[in-house]
């Protein structure tokens, strides 16, 4: 089956093990399982492989929904968007200098990059953010709303938004220029 593909990523380090993974349906759905091994030292057998997180992406030409998911959240975190939205073990996060959100267990993004109306990348990208200990509808945390929108072959208007249950948290404009 061309379309079907498996990859496995197994990495050993000094204090830990872990297993990553990837089932893809062809070049428009993705499964990743975040997971380590359970490894006992002391008899040197291995225990079972633990389930920490899940990523869900599909893509449809210019358009990329993902959904990610942390089950271990003493553990692990989602990453900011600027290093990537993804699943990572605390101590690794801290250690590499890595912002994270600490409370959130489930994101959501819809991200659309693709070719403006005046020569330049029409970008779009909204995360929603969920916290199990969240009293809004559905668990509702945080939403982050990034846009670049292109008005000339070298000047782009960007904008930027964080929402969370209380208002607006945070609200950004800018403008690229280039020659």
């Amino acid at each position: 089956m061309p379309w079907l593909t498996f990859d496995v990523d197994l990495t050993f380090e000094l204090q830990s093990k872990s297993l990553m993974p990837r089932l893809s349906l062809g070049e428009v759905f993705c499964v990743e399982l975040y997971t380590e091994l359970d490894w006992d030292a002391l008899t040197r057998l291995l225990g079972g492989i633990g389930l920490y997180g899940i990523e869900l992406s599909c893509e449809l030409g210019p358009v990329t929904v993902r959904d990610v998911a942390v089950l271990d959240l003493d553990r692990y975190a989602i990453t900011t968007e600027a290093y990537g939205s993804v699943v990572e073990r605390l101590t690794d996060a801290i250690e590499a200098g890595h912002s994270y959100y600490p409370d959130y267990w489930e994101m959501f993004s819809i991200a659309y990059r693709g070719q403006g109306c005046c020569g330049g990348d029409l970008a779009f990208l909204l995360d929603v953010y969920f916290d199990d200990a969240s009293a809004s509808l559905f668990d509702w945390a945080l939403t982050h709303v990034e846009a670049e929108v292109p008005l000339a072959d070298a000047f782009t208007f960007t904008l930027g938004m964080e929402a969370i249950p209380a208002g607006v948290d945070s609200l950004t404009f800018g403008f690229h220029l280039s020659w």
